[in-house]
């Protein structure tokens, strides 16, 4: 093999029939793929987290939508005369009682309490009328920016609505 100039022999260039790759080339391919494997699992952690982070959202605002409708429920088989507030945190409605408490809604009813919603805060009002009362309630996330409002109007006993209805929805919102 010749010699270059400084005695170190020359490289021989490689001819069609030769395979493979040499030791320089085989590095700077484990680099480039290992910073392709680095940048995908980014990727991959990023959409993992928002769809975690999108699922929770979820599950928080569908927890406040039914616990809404589980006041709603209890208030349509009361009267208005059952319906009595403590503060602005706690409602009672017959034998059950709704709370905002430590981040979360609660019900204690038949001895036992139940979580309805986590992360959650929120407060009732009672405007009363001439023939029933006004229950407004207002939900909202503590982990989001998401608020739910219901305004329902409970009628007194002898005074029911058109058809015997206790109850009638008066609004619901999403904000």
């Amino acid at each position: 093999m010749p010699a270059r100039g400084n005695g170190v022999p020359a490289r021989r260039p490689r001819s069609g029939k030769e395979k493979g790759m040499t030791l320089v080339e085989a590095a700077v391919a484990a680099f480039i793929f290992a910073i392709l494997m680095v940048f995908l699992f980014m990727v991959h952690q990023f959409v993992a987290g928002s769809f975690a982070q999108g699922k929770t959202h979820f599950s928080s605002v569908q927890d406040m939508q039914n616990a809404v409708m589980r006041i709603t429920g209890e208030l349509r088989q009361s009267s208005a005369d059952a319906v009595s507030l403590s503060g602005d945190k706690k409602l009672q409605v017959g034998g059950s009682v709704f709370e905002f408490k430590q981040n979360t809604l609660t019900v204690q009813g038949n001895g036992r309490e139940t979580v309805l919603a986590y992360d959650v805060d929120g407060k009732f009002s009672i405007s009363s009328a001439s023939n029933g009362v006004q229950v407004q309630i207002e939900v909202w996330s503590t982990a989001f920016n998401k608020r739910l409002q219901s305004a329902v109007f409970v009628y007194k006993k002898q005074d029911q609505g058109q058809g015997g209805d206790k109850v009638q929805v008066l609004s619901r919102q999403e904000i």
